[in-house]
């Protein structure tokens, strides 16, 4: 647990500037601080994970298991939130998450959420808009990409490909089977 005098280890850019600074210290003092090394894994795809975490300095990668191994979905930066969902929803993760940089991440366990909705049932309710928000705002997100990608599969596919002009020189019909 961290004291009031690491306030500054909470961005004001990680929670919104609504929430009172009453309740960021309250949220302050049920989070676990952790110095994490590069390559320390925060979330593994398809293991429970039981921790809402907040990245504060360093950066992370978002992967995700592809034919055999696995492909960078993202990069997060501080200040970041991540975990929400299977904090939340207890499911096995969909994606891995870890450190790229050293990092400085605050840990929510499910205990310290259960001490805060009993202490301060007012900063549990802040902290719950807040990811509400952060996960809107990735479901925009999602929504805008998804967009971008239709868009992508409306063009016309070209047919110039390598295999299409090797068979061309060839044969001189790129037609042939």
């Amino acid at each position: 647990m961290i004291g009031r005098e690491s306030q500054q280890i909470l961005p004001g850019e990680l929670l919104p500037p609504e929430i009172e600074s009453s309740a960021r210290e309250a949220i302050l003092a049920h989070l676990e601080p952790i110095d994490a090394p590069s390559g320390t894994m925060f979330l593994s795809e398809g293991e429970r994970n039981d921790r809402m975490w907040f990245l504060t300095s360093g950066s992370a990668v978002i992967e995700r298991k592809h034919r055999g191994g696995s492909i960078a979905i993202a990069n997060l930066l501080a200040p970041a939130i991540f975990g929400a969902t299977t904090f939340f929803r207890p499911t096995a993760s969909t994606v891995t998450i870890r450190a790229t940089s050293p990092s400085r991440v605050l840990a929510l366990s499910p205990s310290g959420y259960d001490r805060l909705k009993r202490d301060d049932p007012r900063a549990a309710e802040s902290l719950a808009r807040a990811t509400i928000q952060v996960l809107s705002e990735r479901f925009d997100l999602l929504d805008q990409r998804m967009n971008e990608f239709m868009e992508l599969e409306k063009r016309p596919r070209s047919t110039d490909n390598e295999w299409t002009k090797f068979r061309a020189r060839l044969f001189g019909d790129p037609n042939i089977i």
